[in-house]
């Protein structure tokens, strides 16, 4: 398993409208699953190595 470093892996969720809670996690970046409609694939999020899946790591200090 290849991990890579967060600053948070917790997140305080601005509405409770979409999940109904008021925190989310990202445990982690990309996804093997290759769905055609994945908008999580797209330039924008800077991740040219999508398909292999990295934990995150949070950074100790």
């Amino acid at each position: 398993m290849e991990y890579i470093p967060a600053k948070h892996l917790l997140h305080r969720s601005k509405t409770t409208s979409w999940f109904g809670t008021d925190h989310t996690m990202n445990l982690y970046r990309g996804c093997c699953h290759g769905c055609l409609y994945c908008d999580s694939r797209s330039a924008c999020y800077q991740n040219p190595d999508f398909d292999r899946v990295k934990a995150k790591a949070l950074q100790t200090q």
